[in-house]
């Protein structure tokens, strides 16, 4: 049995079947799924030592569950079984979302509101969530997180809510592999403030898997000494965009 990684929450398998019997119930038959090839592709690389994290839009508490059951659904019980989702503190305040946390792997991840009020505090969570996802990759699992911080209000991708925390995942470790993953339909199936879920179409697309180290080189190399100096924040925006782009071409032209 593989130890507990400190700083995680472990799932609980008996509520993780639960969830299984929810999804069947209520996702299976609208569910449909793509870009099964690019995750053949990912389970090479996880094979071959590479580290790897799912990004994805983000449009309802359901995300991190149908991504988990796509992975499972599709025969990549490797990959899912050692997925670790990266997930804001604040969802523990939430009925529903307290559950599901205890039904996956999850490393919880301070909620900026934090910051105003305990500087400290939120420094120590995040350097521990750093830490057990340095564990994550170095233990040869995945991780998942959403390429915008909080759930997109109208189901659109916003560049001005790129989740701050994603850029510091893609240098945590040498050989780091991007999945960009784009979900539709996901907001219908747990609405905002709903308790249960309900039947409604989804659509997961699978992306091409790509060099974390090629983003950032290429990122780099558009900018000038110049540029890098006046503002050293640009290469991350350059690199988060890139992905959100990525992940843009995965959706529906009304999710984009």
């Amino acid at each position: 049995m593989e130890r507990k990684i400190p700083g995680t929450l472990e799932m609980n398998p008996f509520k993780h079947a639960f969830a299984e019997v929810i999804l069947w119930w209520k996702v299976r038959k609208g569910l449909t799924i793509k870009g099964a090839e690019n995750l053949e592709e990912a389970r090479k690389l996880k094979m071959s030592g590479a580290a790897l994290i799912f990004l994805q839009n983000h449009l309802s508490n359901f995300d991190a569950p149908i991504l988990d059951y796509s992975l499972r659904k599709l025969g990549y019980t490797e990959i899912a079984g050692c997925l670790y989702n990266v997930q804001g503190s604040v969802l523990s305040r939430n009925l529903i979302t307290k559950i599901l946390v205890t039904c996956y792997n999850v490393i919880p991840i301070p909620a900026h509101r934090i910051e105003a009020k305990d500087v400290e505090k939120r420094r120590r969570e995040k350097s521990r969530a750093h830490n057990a996802a340095k564990t994550v990759y170095r233990t040869n699992r995945a991780l998942c997180n959403f390429v915008q911080g909080t759930r997109s209000e109208d189901g659109k991708l916003d560049p001005e809510k790129v989740n701050p925390n994603n850029e510091d995942y893609l240098e945590m470790a040498e050989n780091t592999w991007i999945v960009p993953v784009g979900i539709s339909g996901s907001e219908g199936v747990l609405k905002k403030r709903s308790f249960w879920p309900h039947k409604h179409p989804v659509t997961i697309n699978f992306g091409k898997p790509v060099s974390a180290k090629e983003l950032i080189e290429k990122a780099t190399l558009t900018l000038t000494d110049l540029e890098r100096e006046e503002d050293p924040e640009k290469v991350k925006r350059l690199i988060m965009a890139d992905i959100m782009g990525r992940i843009a071409a995965l959706l529906p032209e009304e999710y984009r």
